[in-house]
């Protein structure tokens, strides 16, 4: 049973959406508006992961390089690979000194973070007072 109804010149069939040339031009802007939009948050997105995998690319490169080819290699993957940067790092001792220092700190402050933050969070979720209503609607 597809019967077709004229009304207000707009032709439509059973089980069918009212599109007039109005109602696809409006769909045509919506989705060029939803497109532009996607493009827009992309490209800046885009943008800020290639400036920060960057330095990390560059870092692994230089490393994976000898000396010479450091300065007289400008690509971003070597020619020839190498590892002998490695064993030298981690022999030094001023290398294993500093990642010492810097697992001390991380662990200590994710301790001391999770120490602070659990029982706050407990008095937010427990208890009712005017700063409370604020913070949890701001983490919404």
């Amino acid at each position: 049973m597809s019967r077709l109804v004229l009304h207000h010149e707009r032709v439509v069939g059973a089980g069918e959406a009212v599109k007039t040339s109005e109602d696809v031009a409006r769909l045509a802007r919506s989705r060029a508006k939803g497109v532009i939009r996607n493009v827009l948050t992309a490209v800046p997105l885009i943008l800020l992961v290639v400036w920060t995998v960057t330095p990390f690319l560059v870092t692994l490169s230089v490393s994976l390089k000898n000396k010479v080819a450091v300065f007289s290699d400008p690509r971003l993957i070597p020619a020839s690979l190498t590892l002998d940067a490695y064993p030298a790092v981690w022999a030094s001792e001023s290398f294993t000194s500093s990642l010492w220092n810097s697992v001390v700190v991380g662990v200590g402050t994710t301790v001391l973070t999770i120490v602070i933050a659990v029982p706050a969070a407990y008095a937010f979720a427990r208890f009712r007072f005017r700063v409370g209503t604020f913070c949890s609607g701001s983490v919404k």
